[in-house]
């Protein structure tokens, strides 16, 4: 069992995270991930769903266990603030971007 979520809080970072999720769809304020493991664990799910109720940052968010997915849509103001999200995002724009820039 992944946990994921405590573990970036205990000191691992956002590029352990994203090694882990594929990123479907991302422009500021809104993310989605692929993330196969919460398909199959539905305490992943668990701690995934209490730790976004958590974050100040977030406005809405939806995990779809038949899929494996979270959508996360947040304001990009108070995430900006927040060390960990703020890393996480950037890291995830910055990948989507070689993504993209791979694709021609």
């Amino acid at each position: 069992m992944f946990n994921l979520l405590r573990k970036a809080t205990a000191g691992f970072s956002a590029d352990y995270i994203l090694a882990r999720v594929k990123i479907a769809h991302f422009i500021p304020g809104r993310i989605r991930v692929i993330w196969p493991e919460l398909k199959q664990d539905p305490s992943l799910r668990q701690e995934v769903k209490a730790r976004l109720d958590k974050t100040a940052a977030i406005n809405f968010y939806r995990i779809n266990e038949i899929i494996g997915s979270v959508l996360i849509e947040y304001d990009v103001h108070k995430a900006a603030k927040d060390p960990f999200i703020s890393s996480l995002l950037s890291k995830a724009a910055q990948r989507r971007a070689r993504e993209n820039s791979r694709r021609g």
